[in-house]
């Protein structure tokens, strides 16, 4: 066993560090999807709305931006 594969045996290896950061998150997002996937179109534009309206302050966003 050479030295890299000795530390990435310790440490693991950066791929399998991130997937266990993200994974929280990709739970959480799996729970709410079939909440999510009910919505007609409209529900689903209405929801995006609500969300800027959540995130974009968060972000130094002052105002929704209009497209």
């Amino acid at each position: 066993m050479g030295f890299n594969e000795f530390i990435g045996k310790l440490f693991g290896n950066k791929a399998t560090r991130d997937m266990k950061e993200i994974k929280p998150w990709v739970d959480k997002i799996k729970a709410v999807y079939p909440e999510i996937a009910k919505l007609s179109n409209d529900e689903l534009r209405a929801k995006t709305e609500e969300l800027k309206k959540k995130v974009y302050p968060r972000f130094g966003y002052g105002r929704t931006k209009k497209r």
